[in-house]
């Protein structure tokens, strides 16, 4: 049964089948960024909700409540959706992956730091490699246009666990063969 283990790190000789430094500075950059962008959202739908109407470009009266509360519960329902999202995909991030024995310890990015995840080996599987390439407009007239986004990357299930994990596949270190093996055959 997978756990979350708060102690210390794991004993000798783990086998590291994944590493992400690099990538993962990125994404903790643009969670903050997200974060932020979605908080101010929220206080501007709270803002909306209270003075849609007063401007004088608006007419100078306040407007019904139901046109203040769907303007302003929609910019700010905007703002908690991405900043969910975007705490989501943080906890499901995968920074280190390492085998000791049967066991497989998963480590994740969390808002401030990491969280260890402890699983054997056979509650993972069904994994998923996404090819994470986005063309520009230019892809529809040429046939050889390049990619403007080039960032692949492999999803892994663990028993217990709703979200799949992700694993980015521009890391450091991805050991293909072994990830392939616990996902079994469902990653190409």
């Amino acid at each position: 049964m997978n756990r979350f283990r708060d102690g210390p790190a794991m004993s000798a000789n783990p086998k590291v089948l994944f590493e992400n430094h690099w990538q993962a500075r990125k994404v903790r950059a643009v969670f903050w960024f997200i974060m932020l962008a979605g908080l101010g959202a929220v206080w501007a739908g709270w803002s909306i909700f209270q003075s849609y109407g007063l401007s004088p470009g608006d007419g100078g009266v306040l407007r019904p409540f139901w046109q203040r509360l769907l303007f302003g519960g929609a910019v700010a329902g905007l703002g908690l959706a991405a900043a969910y999202g975007v705490w989501l995909y943080v906890h499901l991030y995968v920074l280190h992956m390492a085998r000791q024995g049967k066991e497989l310890h998963i480590v994740s990015m969390t808002a401030l730091g990491q969280r260890e995840w402890t699983f054997q080996e056979s509650e993972l599987g069904q994994g998923a490699y996404h090819e994470g390439k986005v063309y520009g407009a230019d892809a529809l007239r040429h046939s050889h246009a390049t990619p403007r986004v080039n960032a692949p990357w492999i999803t892994l299930r663990a028993r217990g666990q709703r979200w799949p994990f992700i694993l980015d596949a521009q890391a450091e270190t991805l050991d293909m063969s072994a990830i392939r093996k616990l996902a079994g055959s469902s990653l190409d």
